[in-house]
């Protein structure tokens, strides 16, 4: 699965980086703080895209007789750890791209749901394919972060 967010970050990012010869830095931290929320979406309500709707009674029983941890999309703890910057592309000045990653083949459809799961998106982009304001904070600061370590 593959999900592709343009966004108003995507505006000011270019502004940013506008002057900056070597742009993989910056979308390297861009991609790392996606990372991060992702993660942090499994402990923190407040950093979901949307809720996530509660477990069934009958998942919650099998949980707890498999012997596994009853939170949700906490198993085993695989898919929470496992997000990651995968790919950084620099094309021309406007053909820049991070890919953030995860090597759980299910991530995507917690991410989106299913016909018979709903969805849990821990990404943090809405179901509109916008990232959640948090999101355009958080991967602003840390470009601004690598800027200004290289201008140091």
């Amino acid at each position: 699965m593959i999900l592709i967010v343009q966004d108003t970050a995507s505006a000011a990012l270019a502004k940013l980086a506008a002057n900056v010869a070597d742009k993989r830095p910056i979308l390297k931290a861009v991609g790392s703080a996606i990372a991060e929320l992702a993660g942090r979406a499994f402990n923190d309500e407040s950093v979901r895209a949307a809720p996530w709707a509660p477990l069934a009674p009958a998942t919650v029983a099998q949980k707890l007789k498999a012997g596994t941890m009853t939170a949700i999309l906490k198993r085993h703890g695989l898919l929470w750890h496992s997000f990651r910057v995968g790919a950084v592309t620099v094309g021309s000045e406007t053909d820049a791209s991070v890919t953030v990653v995860s090597d759980r083949p299910y991530a995507g459809y917690h991410q989106t749901g299913t016909a018979r799961m709903p969805a849990r998106p821990m990404l943090p982009i809405t179901t509109g394919g916008q990232l959640t304001l948090l999101a355009r904070r958080n991967l602003l600061d840390a470009a601004k972060a690598v800027l200004i370590a290289g201008s140091q």
